[in-house]
């Protein structure tokens, strides 16, 4: 079972990511990509750095969530979902860190991008106030609105990973929102059935 520390790499590079939204895109776009990232500025359009941004604050929200549930949860089945999603975000939320260092310094516009999508609020999912109000709860209580918030949020998450298949131009991104589509409809419908019980 991975503690709390054990999963702050992966919480601090997602967090790192956001950060790097601004920062990567205020380097100085003739700056050629770091060692290793092999990839032009032509290998990635709009759409794909929309995809970086959203995906990345999509994962984030989702790995805090995840989080939550040790301490609070004694389901074993919520909790097993919960240690499932940090093995699948946690690289997940490397691979898009990558992209945004790798954009950024080839002038993708991600600060823009960033701020935009930013200021987009969800009717449902994991809001800021229900990731606050999950941190008062334990049992049943949170593992009702667990549940259904992280069902809310694979629903909403849909739309970034269409979006991406359809316009994205980078293939890595679009695979890479093809496995999440399928993996988050498998885990949408584990927290429909788990809620149905």
């Amino acid at each position: 079972m991975r503690t709390r520390a054990a999963l702050l790499p992966f919480i601090s590079t997602a967090t790192g990511m956001v950060l790097l939204l601004g920062a990567c895109s205020a380097e100085d776009p003739s700056a050629g990509p770091s060692s290793g990232s092999g990839a032009s500025s032509s290998s990635f359009n709009k759409a794909d750095v929309e995809f970086v941004v959203d995906a990345g604050s999509h994962l984030l929200s989702t790995l805090t969530a995840a989080q939550l549930a040790e301490g609070r949860s004694s389901n074993p089945a919520v909790l097993g979902m919960a240690r499932r999603i940090i093995e699948l975000k946690g690289p997940q939320a490397d691979t898009v860190a990558g992209w945004v260092r790798a954009w950024g310094r080839q002038g993708g516009d991600l600060a823009h991008d960033s701020a935009e999508h930013g200021q987009q609020d969800h009717a449902g999912g994991l809001t800021t106030k229900v990731m606050n109000r999950l941190e008062t709860l334990s049992g049943q209580r949170f593992d009702r609105l667990f549940l259904a918030s992280l069902a809310e949020h694979f629903r909403q998450g849909q739309r970034i990973w269409r979006s991406q298949l359809r316009e994205g131009k980078d293939p890595r991104a679009s695979r890479l929102a093809a496995e999440i589509k399928v993996e988050e409809t498998r885990l949408l419908r584990s927290c429909q059935r788990l809620l149905a019980r």
